[in-house]
């Protein structure tokens, strides 16, 4: 009953938060913090043993800068990333990266799983609202399609980028 509770308490979230989006109420709350603190933090939430063969690794330097972001969004992004990659691998790894590029000094964040990978086909469409791979996908893992809508959405608003690479049978990277 918990568990259930959870997952639609977490689906009702994100149903409220497409609609601040949606009518322009999303209102950024930015501060300056610290990067690596910012992620050691994300990385505590997943201190629990997982109920299957999936190993968290989490590779971030230490002098990560202070940035001026808001915060709440950050992890809201980084969440639902790798909620969703634990989801959709049922053995191997997932693997949280993080740097600042030499090229631009900008944030990058990535997500990668050993999972089963998305259609080329379907890459496109991942990011849109209620939009999952195919309905086998829907019924083997709950979800509503809004986590990646919402990661995108918060992306934008951050004046970040995000794409996808993946490969049948090989895993994503976000």
């Amino acid at each position: 009953i918990c568990s259930q509770a959870s997952h639609l308490l977490s689906l009702i979230n994100g149903i409220l938060e497409i609609t601040k989006i949606e009518s322009g109420k999303a209102v950024l709350q930015t501060e300056f913090f610290s990067l690596h603190e910012f992620l050691s933090d994300c990385q505590s939430d997943y201190t629990a043993p997982m109920e299957k063969p999936v190993v968290l690794e989490w590779d971030y330097p230490i002098d990560l800068p202070v940035i001026f972001s808001d915060r709440v969004r950050l992890k809201q992004i980084v969440t639902n990333l790798v909620n969703n990659a634990i989801k959709f691998t049922d053995e191997g790894e997932v693997r949280i990266s993080a740097r600042i590029r030499d090229e631009d000094d900008r944030f990058e964040l990535r997500v990668a799983d050993t999972g089963p990978g998305i259609p080329n086909d379907r890459l496109e469409r991942i990011f849109e609202k209620f939009h999952q791979v195919d309905s086998a996908t829907t019924r083997n893992f709950s979800g509503a399609g809004l986590g990646l809508y919402i990661v995108k959405t918060f992306v934008d608003l951050l004046a970040g980028t995000i794409d996808v690479n993946s490969t049948l049978g090989g895993g994503s990277v976000f």
